[in-house]
């Protein structure tokens, strides 16, 4: 061989030895660390109990086949917001198994994934991701799409513990139930996930929850559905009790039962949520049937049932309502409630305003009721097409509703059905005068001088407490009196002595936005104001400017005090003179 070409020779070795490679192909057992930039995988691989596996961000991880990637030992993927690792399918409309991280036998090994996009994944449980007895793994800024299964279109949880946050599960699809998420037997936090248009055949589209404890915190749930129960949320067997806390559930469907919500059999708790634009055959909103939901705090607006309760449909139950404000929800039987079948659920210092049933009940329908309680409520503008302003309907003499320290529209005309259900002792303290609010179309709030204030008692049934703030963030007990409704009234302002009736009218449109809202307010008398953004927790997001007296408007961009973007959510804007809160509302931010 001549020396040339051996230098030529020499020098194609040296440029391949020293070269990135950019495609790897991989058909066996792993471990080590991934950090060029492709590799595909010609058959099922796996992390065997004990080894680790590093994935670097820019990876992509493309699967030539119906092949599955299976943890036994520890997975690390380490993306980046600039750089995500991608795992997805190496054909076009071809699909890949997913990965499945399976270990009953260790709590050792432990796993998280970051900034990735797992997507055209198929299986039989978990589309993208299966779960099956692993103690400790992470999801989070991640996205998980386009992928079915039977159950668990996207992931699948069993016996396991996994929190997941800042993630976006959305177009996947359960040919039985839980289109986006399916946990069974497992303790799981869901934080700050966007969990949208997801399919199931059977039930939930959205999360299917059996016989586990969940914390599903600041979520939105938006867009999913399904043939049966539970079009954003499906709840069973829940006897730790699972929490829903500061979400927003909208735009869900369920051709059955619950459009957003259906809990059967157990105990939830749901504080600081909003129900809007749900529909189903029967509740639009909520089904509860045989369980104990209480729901703290929560507003259910514009929902649609097609037969019974436009928001909420109640079955056997012993649900509590409390500081709940229901508007213009629809239903040909109880606008915005349903109630049968020996349910004794609680009202207390709720508003049922605006809400329209084709037959009986604009309000709220009762039917083979036993102890039904409506404490400190206010029944107003409710209406149907047989019975102008007809606000409660109660269908049995044996169905007894307790209605006390109310505001009912038209008084005992405002309740109609069986001619002996409202006999005292069962109607009591009531009043029937328009409650003022600061605004009869949007704003459910109460006016300086409405009768509603300080008229609500403090006798409650056992076991319930007023929580510390009402609806709108504001401190729930005001001068040692408690108020109708979910809103508590704050008082006028005391200065020098003198009772100095302040206008303090304060909005933001449109609600909810995206990505920009205006909040506009009047200073009526010469003042200092300020005006701040707080997260649902009472945490300060941000100091938007000072004011001094007039008409005043300011843009909120939905960014903290760094300028960084804040996450979809509740938050409350306050408006704080000569360093008093004069009033608080709440907005909301849906990216």
């Amino acid at each position: 061989m001549s020396d040339r070409i051996k230098i030529v020779s020499k020098t194609i070795m040296l440029i391949l030895l020293i070269s990135p490679v950019s495609l790897f192909s991989v058909r066996e057992d792993v471990s080590g660390i991934w950090n060029q930039p492709e590799y595909i995988i010609e058959n099922d691989i796996r992390v065997l109990s004990g080894d680790t596996l590093l994935i670097e961000e820019g990876v992509t991880v493309k699967f030539n086949g119906n092949y599955q990637f299976e943890i036994n030992g520890s997975l690390l993927v380490l993306g980046s917001e600039e750089s995500k690792v991608q795992f997805q399918s190496y054909l076009e409309n071809e699909y890949w198994k997913g990965i499945e991280f399976s270990n009953y036998n260790s709590s050792i090994d432990s796993s998280y994934i970051r900034f990735a996009e797992i997507g055209d994944c198929q299986d039989i449980n978990g589309g993208a991701v299966s779960i099956l007895g692993y103690s400790n793994l992470l999801i989070e800024n991640s996205k998980i799409f386009n992928c079915s299964a039977e159950f668990g279109g996207g992931i699948y949880i069993d016996f396991a513990h996994p929190i997941i946050r800042d993630t976006e599960i959305c177009n996947n699809y359960a040919s039985d139930s839980g289109g986006g998420i399916y946990s069974n037997h497992s303790n799981i936090v869901l934080n700050n996930l966007h969990v949208h248009n997801n399919e199931s055949e059977n039930n939930a589209g959205g999360m299917y929850i059996n016989t586990n404890r969940a914390m599903i915190e600041n979520c939105l749930i938006e867009f999913n559905s399904t043939q049966g129960y539970g079009g954003g949320i499906f709840v069973k067997n829940q006897y730790i009790g699972s929490a829903i806390r500061d979400c927003i559930i909208r735009n869900n469907s369920a051709d059955l039962r619950g459009g957003a919500y259906y809990n059967d059999d157990g105990i939830v708790y749901v504080y600081s949520s909003v129900f809007e634009g749900n529909t189903s055959y029967l509740g639009g909103a909520c089904f509860i049937s045989s369980a104990s939901s209480f729901f703290t705090n929560c507003e259910y607006n514009n929902n649609n049932s097609e037969f019974g309760g436009g928001a909420i449909y109640l079955s056997n139950t012993g649900s509590v309502f409390i500081n709940c404000l229901f508007s213009y929800n629809e239903s040909d039987f109880g606008g915005a409630c349903y109630s049968t079948s020996h349910s004794s659920s609680k009202f207390i210092n709720s508003t049922f305003v605006r809400n329209h049933a084709v037959y009986n009940g604009g309000g709220y329908h009762a039917i083979i009721d036993d102890g039904v309680e409506i404490i400190n409520s206010i029944f107003y503008y409710n209406n149907t097409d047989e019975i102008p302003e007809n606000q409660i309907y109660i269908g049995s003499p044996t169905s007894e509703t307790y209605i006390r320290y109310c505001n009912i529209q038209n008084g005992l005309n405002g309740i109609s059905g069986h001619p002996e259900i409202m006999q005292p002792p069962l109607y009591i303290n009531n009043i029937s005068v328009s409650p003022l609010f600061t605004d009869p179309l949007t704003d459910f709030s109460l006016l300086t001088g409405s009768p509603c204030i300080n008229i609500g008692t403090f006798d409650l049934p056992e076991g319930i407490e007023l929580p510390n703030l009402d609806l709108a963030g504001n401190p729930r007990v005001y001068e040692d009196f408690v108020d109708l409704g979910p809103y508590e009234w704050q008082g006028t302002g005391i200065e020098n002595d003198e009772l100095t009736i302040a206008s303090y009218t304060l909005r933001n449109h449109p609600n909810p936005f995206n990505p920009t809202t205006t909040i506009s307010f009047l200073i009526s008398e010469e003042s200092h104001a300020e005006l701040s953004i707080y997260n649902i927790k009472g945490q300060k997001v941000k100091q938007l400017f000072s004011y001094s007296a007039g008409q005043h408007s300011v843009v909120w961009d939905g960014t903290d005090s760094n300028n960084k973007p804040v996450s979809s959510g509740i938050y409350l804007y306050k408006l704080q003179v000569n360093d008093k809160t004069m009033a608080t509302r709440k907005c909301i931010l849906l990216k």
